[in-house]
């Protein structure tokens, strides 16, 4: 009361030595597990979306993204660099799990291999890798829901669902566009 610290006994000691004691981390530490999701190409006028936000394993605090690209023509893998270099500076220097690279900052025909690292507090990290290649043409964009790979049993019934737009075609000539799609279905 009044701000004071009291003890209810009459002869306990408020006072203590100064201590120190040593932490240690937990036996089976959490892992990040990162989900990258990419196209495998993009068509000419596309804008590239990186997309990792479906990682777990951050341990209960945000986890620490880090994009890095190799290119198949290094000169012309500097835009595609500066665009990653900032997305890896937000928030604080932690990063993001997603990032749009404009079609602009990506040559026609440029190969490129991202990788992302995610870490979290406790040290922990994982990286992945994706290739993607930009082509000198629109392409649809197609992607299948869900993990890659998927696992299922013989007996198991597999549904595959996928997501389907029509290219962009805002850096082209009227001329070339096409409003329609077929879809094939392939099994490898």
């Amino acid at each position: 009361k009044d701000g004071v610290v009291q003890s209810s006994n009459a002869y306990a000691s408020l006072f203590a030595m100064n201590q120190s004691i040593t932490i240690l981390g937990p036996d089976k530490p959490t892992v990040p597990t990162v989900t990258f999701n990419a196209p495998q190409a993009i068509g000419v006028c596309d804008d590239l979306t990186l997309d990792a936000s479906a990682s777990q394993g951050s341990g209960g605090r945000d986890m620490t993204f880090n994009y890095t690209v190799k290119c198949s023509n290094a000169d012309a893998c500097a835009n595609v660099t500066a665009v990653l270099d900032e997305a890896n500076k937000v928030n604080g220097g932690t990063g993001t799990h997603t990032v749009m690279i404009p079609a602009s900052a990506i040559s026609k025909g440029l190969k490129m291999e991202f990788k992302l690292t995610a870490s979290n507090f406790l040290g922990e990290m994982t990286s992945r890798t994706t290739s993607v290649e930009k082509l000198g043409y629109p392409a649809p964009n197609v992607a299948i829901q869900g993990g890659n790979p998927r696992e299922t049993t013989y007996s198991e019934e597999l549904v595959l669902r996928a997501d389907a737009s029509l290219p962009e075609m805002k850096c082209v000539a009227d001329s070339l566009s096409n409003a329609k799609m077929t879809y094939v279905w392939t099994e490898l």
